[in-house]
């Protein structure tokens, strides 16, 4: 007959052996999982987050890139539109300047003619001649105003013209005035062609 001590051993040992299996039965699932743990298994969702940060990233920096090449293209045109603008104006107001002396040279020579045939026909008339030379030296001064002091064909123009209204006037001949005149038209041909020129190219 077995004792209750024995009994009783009998059961704690049954006992510690179950837990012993137990024990390495949990070991054994920890010992599965970790090695059923891949940390490979994740790593497309790793390579996807990556990917749109990157993008993001890169997305944003195209974006200020695009900025900043809309703003240095807007100040482009802004540049171009005002030179266009001002060469647009320089060249109307250099237009206006060339017209402005042609008619004034051509008046000029008109009212010379006008006014030699009233010195030859109506030299009695002394009020009309006395008018008539006041309308020449009133363009004479229109025109030196016309010219630029600075230029050297400008200076040209200007003393043939001064010269021209000394001689009608019988005040002092330095040269003939079928000369002066002649000189005085290829003058201002040379000028209102440089003139033109400037217009063509826009200064």
């Amino acid at each position: 007959m077995v004792s209750n001590g024995a009994t009783s051993k009998g059961q704690v040992s049954t006992m510690h052996i179950d837990s012993t299996r137990h024990t390495d039965n949990s070991s054994n699932t920890e010992q599965n999982e970790m090695s059923n743990f891949k940390p490979w298994n994740n790593m497309p969702w790793v390579v996807a987050l990556f990917i749109g940060i990157t993008t993001l990233y890169l997305g944003h920096r195209q974006l200020k890139s695009n900025e900043r090449t809309i703003k240095l293209q807007i100040e482009s045109m802004q540049k171009i539109a005002k030179l266009d603008f001002n060469k647009t104006v320089i060249s109307g107001n250099r237009q206006e300047w060339i017209n402005d002396l042609r008619n004034s040279i051509s008046l000029y020579m008109a009212k010379i003619d006008a006014y030699e045939l009233i010195v030859n026909y109506e030299k009695d008339n002394y009020d009309k001649i006395t008018s008539k030379f006041e309308e020449i030296m009133n363009l004479e001064l229109k025109i030196n105003l016309l010219l630029n002091p600075d230029e050297k064909d400008s200076k040209r123009l200007k003393k043939l013209i001064r010269n021209y209204t000394r001689a009608i006037s019988k005040e002092a001949i330095t040269q003939p005035p079928d000369e002066l005149k002649l000189y005085i038209s290829e003058a201002t041909q040379k000028i209102l062609k440089t003139e033109w020129e400037r217009v063509k190219r826009g200064v």
